[in-house]
């Protein structure tokens, strides 16, 4: 609860914030995705019902700022894929949110690889498409060979 409240009070200051000086921008943008993450780490269940307007108007505002912020591409498309379809949440919407990170791979960070290899597997697997998925998989195992997640991920598949 006590994370929940310090989560809120840090999105009030980024609303209070305006630059025009691009590194504080990205700077804020940055801080932005990244606290519209932490809302989905409290609690991945209740988070669309719970805090997605809220992460959902930090992300639009970090890429509003900055057209090119990675990780609230990645969030983005994390709750494009996650959402009920009743809520607006689409497979199709998450793919093409990824497709905007092509050619991006290099500037990247290793966690921010891991979650696209992640979700596109996600999106392979859950389109019918076990390879694909698999490829993916093994992409994301790479990069943390001992994640039990992905390990299960695959299991599932073979």
């Amino acid at each position: 609860n006590s994370a929940l409240h310090y989560l809120q009070l840090s999105e009030k200051l980024l609303d209070s914030l305006s630059f025009t000086n691009s590194y504080l921008s990205a700077l804020t943008t940055s801080v932005m995705a990244e606290t519209a993450g932490s809302y989905f780490l409290l609690d991945p269940a209740a988070y669309i019902f719970s805090y997605g307007l809220d992460a959902s108007k930090l992300i639009t505002k970090a890429l509003t700022i900055d057209p090119e912020n990675t990780q609230a591409f990645l969030l983005l498309a994390n709750s494009h894929f996650h959402t009920p379809a009743i809520f607006g949440g689409s497979t199709r919407k998450a793919a093409k949110t990824l497709d905007e990170l092509r050619g991006k791979e290099a500037s990247m960070y290793t966690f921010q690889l891991f979650s696209l290899y992640e979700l596109r597997g996600l999106i392979a697997a859950k389109t019918k498409n076990p390879n694909e998925a698999l490829v993916w998989y093994h992409k994301a195992l790479a990069l943390y060979p001992g994640n039990n997640y992905i390990q299960k991920l695959i299991a599932e598949l073979t």
